[in-house]
């Protein structure tokens, strides 16, 4: 049987950095492949009959956005540094596979026919020119914002079972508001989520351990 080992380099003092770089590392990654020119020429899927029924949903930009604050917040939450280095490592292969798909198979969901609503809140409604202006509406599939989002909430339940249903119903809420935001098509938030899942799975198996840092 074939075993893996993995330095820990995590602890309790250094982890604000580590995920300070994490996230700031994540988030430049994917702002270069977002606004490179495509290699190839962008899939466009056609909306499933639910997605072709639900408009664009003015306060679904809210649960959208909390995604950046909770994930932190459930990383931070974690008391096991196993756990959390281990998470660390599937953060870092979730960005590189994600990033790696949005530059060979591209997938874009057009913005131009769901423009913002003119009821929607002067707050609302510059969340959502901001969020447009720094995500292209490319790099679609799969949905980073979900795979990201259910990774580190797979992580924090391995510690805290009894908060299923308060984490489980962030999640399907999120998972929603992509939908709502028209950020992303639902077979987009279905990768993410397989994504997130494989790569949790691999992460955590017990043919992965964490060994002492090199000094």
């Amino acid at each position: 049987m074939i075993r893996i080992q993995i330095p820990l380099f995590v602890n309790r003092r250094n982890r604000y950095l580590y995920l300070l770089v994490m996230a700031l590392s994540a988030w430049l990654l994917y702002a270069i492949t977002n606004h490179l020119p495509p290699l190839v020429t962008p899939t466009v899927y056609t909306f499933t009959p639910i997605e072709k029924a639900l408009p664009l949903l003015p306060w679904s930009i809210w649960p959208y956005l909390t995604c950046y604050f909770v994930m932190f917040f459930l990383a931070l939450s974690l008391r096991d540094m196993g756990n959390l280095q281990r998470m660390l490592y599937a953060f870092v292969i979730v960005q590189v596979l994600a990033n790696f798909i949005f530059l060979v198979y591209p997938v874009l969901l057009p913005r131009d026919p769901y423009p913002i609503p003119a009821d929607a809140g002067r707050v609302a409604r510059g969340l959502f020119n901001w969020t447009r202006h720094v995500d292209a509406d490319k790099n679609c599939q799969p949905s980073l914002h979900i795979a990201n989002c259910w990774l580190v909430s797979l992580v924090y339940l391995r510690e805290n079972r009894r908060k299923f249903l308060l984490v489980g119903s962030w999640l399907v809420l999120l998972s929603f508001s992509t939908l709502a935001t028209k950020q992303h098509y639902l077979w987009d938030v279905l990768g993410g989520v397989t994504v997130a899942v494989i790569v949790y799975a691999l992460a955590f198996s017990d043919r992965v351990y964490l060994t002492d840092a090199p000094p």
